[in-house]
């Protein structure tokens, strides 16, 4: 891991158990360690699943760079690799899928729109480039569902929780 000008930056494999390691390593150092709970758990949460996106989706093989800082009280993440680009050269948009379906994987871009602001996405020279802000949490417009219905809840993570419900609730 390495800092630079109150930047930190981490290079690693593109393989799940090394995204666990990195996780760690993040969460450990400045600027991950010096947020609040809430903002912690956030950055943890979406850095967690655009980390193993990258894994899954994009790179067979390879290598991802992390870079982070903390701006004000917001953290600024960056995010590359030369994985397979996104489909249509955009992100995706992150629609929640409908509680009667609850299929076991697909909650990923919901959960990050709804925790991350400010998200870009461009590919250059064979690499891909994201970015966001995980800033304290404010309310804001909740990802639509594939029904198109919006659910009430406090804020855009409200919204994903009450999405996708209590699998372990009865019925």
């Amino acid at each position: 891991m390495r800092r630079d000008g109150g930047e930190t930056g981490l290079v690693l494999d593109s393989h799940p158990l090394a995204v666990r390691g990195a996780l760690r390593q993040l969460l450990d150092a400045p600027p991950l360690d010096g947020l609040d709970e809430e903002a912690r758990w956030r950055a943890e949460l979406v850095l967690a699943e655009v980390l193993n996106n990258v894994v899954v989706h994009g790179q067979l093989r390879g290598r991802i760079a992390v870079r982070l800082r903390l701006e004000g009280q917001a953290l600024i993440c960056r995010i590359s690799d030369q994985g397979r680009p996104l489909p249509g050269g955009r992100l995706p948009d992150g629609v929640l899928p409908t509680p009667e379906t609850l299929p076991e994987g697909g909650f990923g871009w919901p959960l990050i729109r709804a925790l991350a602001s400010d998200l870009e996405y461009r590919r250059a020279e064979g690499v891909n480039h994201l970015s966001f802000r995980i800033g304290p949490a404010s309310p804001g417009p909740e990802p639509p569902r594939q029904d198109g219905l919006r659910q009430a809840g406090a804020g855009k993570a409200g919204a994903v929780a009450a999405a996708l419900g209590n699998p372990f609730q009865a019925p």
